[in-house]
């Protein structure tokens, strides 16, 4: 779209005809299709102080969110615009990337300066992003009409639902929240319940492209897409040449992978799929969205150079090196090594078994000591002991015997093993069902407190969302890996059983940067061990 030049009179004349029809505006000014809940939402916006939108993924929501902050800020001079999200990446790098694209290809040239995360027409009249965990830093913005838009607004803490509230009291205020309803608490379910609050929920089977081919229900989605008899899935393509009327809205064919990744009664698939807030008897152990802001942590932004943790106020701490390892058990199961430092989790290590079990134990091992210092006496290796993790833990400590027989340098690190499943190491007993729960637990409170950061891993992602949680008998109980691989057709949580070990150790402060000298005569409390130094547990 070429862009044309227009004097302030034709400016006046431009936002007195579009400002009783926003939809409008955003066709012909911003060129933008959009499909028919989308309309509905705008006209929301602009019709009612508080609309609220759960929605399942890839339905455009940040698209057209960044259109209504845009449109707002362009049809009321004076207005002032505000957008948060959870992590600085989805202010940036989502909404606002939109909301850049839409205002440099609009019909006109619109004026202003135009920043990463900010527009400003004049020094009241302008739109600024900020993803913050301070209330406080809502204070300041007033104006006759303003606009709030929480993206991702599952994600948004109780504490900025306030600072929202402190800055949107007038009568032409108006506040969009909108995202995946991950979380079956909070101020963002709770809207869902309020009366004076404009509602919309999507599924994915409310969606345009899904209804272009007659898809409404998950029964029209398995007839269409279940293959005949006899004919290979890969094979079976019912939509070839289907010209889509929104290519880049979901599928229904990512609807039907996720159905069977998730189950239709899994939470993830309730949030993500049929934008529903999961139910509470038995729920996703960690919120996808808590998921997804963790896989982002690690990025860098390059304007400023710092990490989206530090300017998303995630507090991740640092450590020593800890490791967990979950050993593949049959078939396709994984054996994966996750690496650790206070909360920044690097990159897993998976690879699949041998078929020589006892070659599989050596160099399982052999592979664990090439990534780990096993001279650190700072390091702790926290392992799947169960199966044949035992198996692995018995020649780490033949390798300790080895050495001692020969000289060689004692291994420092220290070891601990867990059988998945049992009472053993538990420190809670009396709240947890077994040492799995308790495990996870403890790595689920670390998504909670904002205290970790990993890199983006599909398998990873699915797992930790796919894993349930229940209070039988008034325990918290984790579903086992044999529940977890019934439920989902085979499928082994083994990146998220690694990662639940690599956690096992809690918050721990580096020690002195050697052991003390009579660490080769010390007589460990309980075994196992691995050069003496022996397992204090987490």
């Amino acid at each position: 779209m070429s862009t044309q030049t227009i004097t302030p009179e034709q400016a006046l004349a431009l936002i007195n005809g579009y400002q009783s029809r926003p939809l409008d505006y955003i066709r012909d000014v911003y060129g933008t299709k959009m499909w028919s809940v989308q309309e509905e939402i705008v006209l929301s916006v602009f019709r009612n102080r508080e609309t609220a939108v759960k929605t399942c993924n890839s339905i455009g929501k940040s698209f057209i969110a960044a259109r209504i902050a845009h449109a707002f800020l362009d049809l009321y001079p004076g207005s002032i615009v505000v957008t948060t999200a959870p992590t600085w990446r989805q202010v940036k790098d989502v909404l606002w990337r939109y909301f850049g694209s839409v205002h440099k290809t609009a019909r006109y040239n619109l004026g202003g300066h135009l920043t990463q995360n900010g527009l400003e027409y004049d020094t009241d009249w302008y739109a600024i992003g900020f993803s913050t965990k301070y209330p406080d830093n809502f204070q300041g913005y007033h104006a006759d009409h303003i606009l709030v838009i929480a993206d991702e607004a599952g994600g948004v803490s109780e504490l900025i639902f306030r600072g929202i509230k402190a800055i949107t009291p007038n009568v032409n205020a108006r506040i969009l929240y909108i995202g995946n309803p991950t979380n079956p608490d909070g101020e963002f379910h709770d809207l869902f319940s309020r009366p004076r609050v404009a509602k919309f929920s999507i599924s994915a089977f409310d969606t345009p492209n899904l209804r272009h081919v007659g898809i409404q229900t998950l029964e029209d989605l398995l007839k269409v897409m279940t293959p005949p008899e006899g004919v290979d899935p890969l094979d079976h393509n019912p939509f070839k040449g289907i010209d889509w009327p929104f290519p880049e809205l979901i599928s229904p064919e990512v609807v039907y992978d996720r159905y069977f990744e998730w189950g239709a009664d899994s939470p993830a698939w309730q949030a993500l799929v049929m934008g529903e807030f999961p139910s509470q008897a038995e729920q996703s152990l960690i919120p996808a969205d808590l998921v997804r802001m963790a896989m982002e942590m690690h990025g860098v932004d390059e304007d400023t150079g710092k990490t989206y943790a530090e300017l998303s106020g995630w507090n991740i701490p640092d450590g020593p090196p800890e490791f967990g390892l979950d050993v593949a058990r049959f078939g396709p199961d994984l054996n994966v090594l996750t690496p650790r430092h206070g909360g920044w989790v690097d990159q897993q290590l998976a690879w699949g078994k041998k078929i020589d079990e006892k070659t599989e134990l050596f160099e399982t091992a052999e592979q664990v000591l090439k990534l780990l210092d096993p001279l650190d006496w700072n390091s702790r290796l926290n392992l799947d002991d169960s199966g044949l993790g035992g198996g692995v833990t018995s020649h780490f400590r033949y390798l300790s015997a080895e050495n001692r027989k020969t000289g060689s340098p004692l291994h420092q690190f220290t070891l601990m093993p867990y059988v998945f499943g049992s009472k053993n190491f538990m420190r809670q007993p009396e709240k947890f069902h077994d040492i799995t729960s308790e495990l996870y637990w403890n790595l689920r409170s670390w998504f909670y407190k904002k205290q970790i950061a990993l890199y983006y891993d599909k398998e990873l992602f699915n797992q930790l969302v796919g894993r349930r949680w229940s209070m039988p008998q008034g325990k918290i109980k984790v579903e086992s890996k044999d529940e977890y691989k019934k439920r989902t057709g085979g499928k082994s949580p083994d990146k998220s059983d690694s990662l639940a070990l690599a956690f096992a150790g809690g918050l721990r402060a580096v020690k002195s940067a050697t052991p003390p000298p009579e660490a080769e005569e010390y007589v460990p409390v309980r075994q196992p061990f691995t050069s003496g130094i022996s397992a204090k547990g987490w």
